[in-house]
């Protein structure tokens, strides 16, 4: 489930502070089996290794993909049961077995396709968080899908048969990749919408049009959007930015408001370990802190950023804090219904927080650990939300193995906010609405949720009042369009992979995923 990596997860002290038993200090080692409470796994314990197994009430089935990614340490003895650790929110309890049942030691893999679609519907039927939510009956529609397959059916009407089931789920953290990694299906509804209304349109319309056409493809137009959508943001700003760690953006606005601009919630380190990027969100925030207290005002712009690791971003949360907040709860679906909600509970970081007005700019590209911080950020006093809904995707991510070794993901779990409301598919809804790379706009130099957002902070002064003077950003296109940066790239990827739309889930597994290019 943890995709990032495997350090064992250790923030409790400061920001995230789950309910859990007595733990001792030393792994479990007197008993060698477990069975996860949630999440369909029985886990086999060595010295050197944890092998998992995908368990639904029908299959047992070995999970190569989860075995050997995490290390006996992380799996935690506690004075009844134990806890896995693999860096999410809250920690997976288990309970003892006395060896694995039967049908796990003795399942081979089972090529055909109907043997293929049980496993993958019985393992969505156990654990997928909103078949409420999207009143899908399992039990009544089985057979109308299970009749489309027989023995005979061929490996592509297997797949087509399971594209069309999480095309119809609306599953952001739906995917299926075959064992080389390639991604055979996921869901990209929101993604192919944003592309076609922002990006294929335009192109069509105004680049593709002229005669020659000086950008070639779609891809590259959207290099040269987010280009020239950066122009546009700089415009606004009165002194040089300062860009720290690839991933955070500061600058001053006029009438002393600041702006910070995260593109990822990821690998900000060398290291990559869950605490080197911690300690590299508190480096960050330390430096700026000075300079947010004396301000007016804070716009966090997220509108780009695709998501990362959830503990990075309640930890950014927890510098613009003074006292413990809960931001909401999570639960876990289980085949009865869902395990009880643990509590997101956030404490202060820094002895001197910034507590003054918050504007967050989101956008449909603004994606699941991104959207547990929009959610940590909306319970705090202070915060407005201005431009489009999130994403909606913010569930870890399920990880499973078909016997035919394909492996498929799912949603297993609900985030809900202080009122006991999930954003799932929907997204986090937003106080004052705005496209985000609007065509039109972004040549007349504009954008308005960042201006929208300079005013409120400024209490209502208009763009002459506040120094910035809307110019005409130079969009000509002459000779060859610039090279899309490093960063550019990274964004396109990112956003192809928004129908994905995943996070906190097996380390390889989100690595690929993120930085997987769809072709346009």
């Amino acid at each position: 489930m943890n995709k990032l990596s495997t350090s064992v997860l250790f923030i409790c002290i400061y920001v995230i502070c789950p309910q859990v038993g007595a733990k001792s200090s030393k792994p479990a080692s007197d008993v060698t089996y477990w069975r996860s409470q949630g999440y369909g796994y029985f886990i086999k314990k060595t010295p050197a290794k944890l092998t998992f197994y995908d368990v639904t009430q029908s299959h047992c089935l070995l999970n190569r993909e989860e075995s050997g990614d995490y290390d006996p340490a992380n799996l935690i003895s506690l004075t009844q049961g134990a806890e896995l650790h693999w860096e999410t929110l809250h920690p997976v309890k288990l309970k003892p077995l006395n060896r694995l049942p039967a049908n796990c030691l003795n399942a081979a893999n089972i090529m055909n396709a109907v043997s293929n679609f049980d496993v993958f519907w019985h393992t969505f039927a156990e654990h997928y968080a909103f078949s409420q939510t999207k009143q899908w009956n399992w039990e009544a529609q089985y057979s109308q899908w299970r009749n489309r397959l027989n023995k005979n059916s061929s490996s592509e009407e297997l797949l087509s048969v399971l594209h069309d089931l999480i095309t119809a789920l609306q599953d952001g953290h739906a995917y299926i990749v075959n064992i080389d990694g390639e991604t055979l299906a996921m869901y990209e509804h929101k993604w192919n919408t944003f592309r076609r209304e922002r990006i294929d349109i335009p192109y069509k319309t105004h680049i593709a049009s002229a005669t020659p056409p000086k950008i070639k493809s779609p891809q590259s137009f959207y290099h040269f959007l987010t280009q020239l959508h950066q122009k546009v943001i700089e415009q606004h700003f009165i002194d040089d930015s300062k860009k720290m760690h690839d991933a955070f953006l500061s600058a001053s606005l006029p009438d002393n408001v600041q702006y910070l601009s995260i593109d990822h919630l990821s690998e900000f380190s060398d290291g990559n370990t869950l605490e080197d990027d911690m300690r590299v969100v508190d480096e960050v925030m330390t430096a700026l802190l000075p300079q947010l207290r004396k301000s007016n005002g804070l716009i966090i712009d997220l509108r780009w950023n695709s998501g990362g690791k959830d503990q990075l971003g309640l930890r950014l949360l927890s510098h613009f804090i003074n006292e413990p907040l809960v931001i909401g709860s999570k639960r876990t679906k289980i085949h009865s219904g869902f395990l009880p909600e643990n509590k997101i509970k956030v404490s202060p970081q820094h002895p001197k927080p910034y507590l003054g007005p918050i504007v967050v700019l989101t956008s449909p590209l603004t994606v699941s650990a991104a959207e547990v911080l929009v959610l940590g950020l909306k319970a705090r006093d202070k915060v407005k939300l201005f431009g489009e809904p999130s994403n909606g995707s913010f569930s870890d991510t399920l990880v499973k193995q078909l016997p035919n070794g394909w492996i498929f993901t799912l949603s297993n779990e609900q985030y809900l906010d202080m009122d006991g409301v999930h954003f799932e598919s929907t997204g986090i809804p937003v106080d004052e609405t705005f496209k985000y790379l609007n065509w039109d706009e972004l040549l007349a130099g504009k954008d308005p949720a960042l201006l929208a957002a300079q005013r409120y902070l400024s209490k209502g002064k208009t763009s002459e009042t506040l120094g910035h003077r809307p110019r005409k950003i130079s969009a000509e296109i002459s000779g060859h369009p610039p090279q899309a940066t490093l960063l550019q790239r990274q964004r396109y990827q990112r956003a192809a992979s928004t129908g994905l739309a995943l996070h906190s889930a097996a380390p390889n597994i989100k690595n690929n995923c993120e930085q997987n290019q769809l072709s346009l």
